[in-house]
């Protein structure tokens, strides 16, 4: 039986997060502002491997997938 829940995507701009920061659990960037795709501000984003340039995701649109409360990748 497959799994019926779709993991919740969404889009993020690179220019409406903040500083690339590192965790434990890797680089990560907190979104500035909400977006029309729903990810609020203060949401927090897994770089992973989005393109970086000077301490900061690279402009464009990414995908992103929820993985936990407030907190995509």
């Amino acid at each position: 039986m497959k799994n019926p829940i779709k993991p919740i995507k969404k889009k993020v701009a690179g220019e409406n997060t903040g500083p690339v920061k590192k965790s434990k659990s890797g680089p990560y960037s907190i979104v500035q502002e909400s977006t029309k795709s729903g990810l609020m501000k203060g949401d927090t984003i897994m770089v992973g491997k989005k393109p970086m340039s000077g301490g900061y995701i690279m402009g464009g649109d990414y995908n992103v997938k929820k993985i936990g409360k407030k907190k995509y990748k």
